[in-house]
């Protein structure tokens, strides 16, 4: 939650206080706050934002 945007619920991260939980794969971009599409794998997960198209994969 370190950008502008929570990735648990979208909102700006001034006004959340951090409600994803740690092992839960981002929902939300941290850059716009748009919803993320995520695939979820047995090795890990891959995000990435619908509208920036910025990715995070992660394993």
């Amino acid at each position: 939650m370190a950008d502008g945007f929570c990735s648990g619920c979208g909102r700006p991260s001034a006004s959340c206080a951090g409600c994803s939980p740690a092992l839960d794969p981002p929902r939300f971009c941290t850059t716009c706050g748009k919803r993320l599409t995520v695939h979820i794998t047995p090795a890990g997960f891959t995000s990435r934002c619908r509208r920036c198209a910025s990715s995070s994969p992660r394993v």
